[in-house]
């Protein structure tokens, strides 16, 4: 009869409670392993609110760097700041040339080799009659433009 219960006790561990242990344990485990993704995905939900705040607090300004740095050269606004400069500084503009050379919409294709965002080199020439205060205001101008001009 002993034997009996030891074999009953032995067959009742083996397929009642063995499984559930298991099954504990096992989940325990994956308790944890969440905890440790959550804690995770709180540090990097905490990265994302400061970037956004960063982003909030620079916002304002990405347009100014648009202007200073267009993707794409837009000519005439910065012939509208340079008429612009000259005439804050009393100066006279007697010409003012641009080389068109990769101004076409056709230079601006990947097969071109155009890399948007690279700064490429713009030629122009300008004359101006003045003295020279205004020949050095100008040229103060011309650095404080909101688009990159060197």
């Amino acid at each position: 009869m002993r034997l009996w219960q030891h074999f009953s006790a032995l067959l009742l561990f083996t397929f009642a409670i063995r499984p559930t242990l298991n099954t504990v344990f096992g989940l325990r485990r994956k308790i944890s392993d969440l905890i440790d993704v959550d804690k995770r995905l709180d540090s990097k939900i905490q990265s994302l609110i400061t970037a956004q705040s960063t982003y909030a607090k620079f916002d304002p300004q990405l347009s100014m760097l648009d202007r200073a740095l267009p993707k794409i050269p837009d000519v005439d606004i910065m012939i509208i700041d340079i008429e612009n400069a000259v005439s804050d500084s009393g100066a006279k503009l007697t010409s003012l040339t641009v080389d068109k050379t990769g101004l076409t919409p056709d230079a601006w294709t990947a097969n071109s080799g155009f890399v948007p965002g690279k700064r490429v080199p713009l030629s122009f020439k300008l004359d101006i009659s003045g003295d020279f205060a205004s020949g050095q205001k100008l040229l103060k101008n011309l650095i404080n433009a909101p688009r990159i001009v060197q």
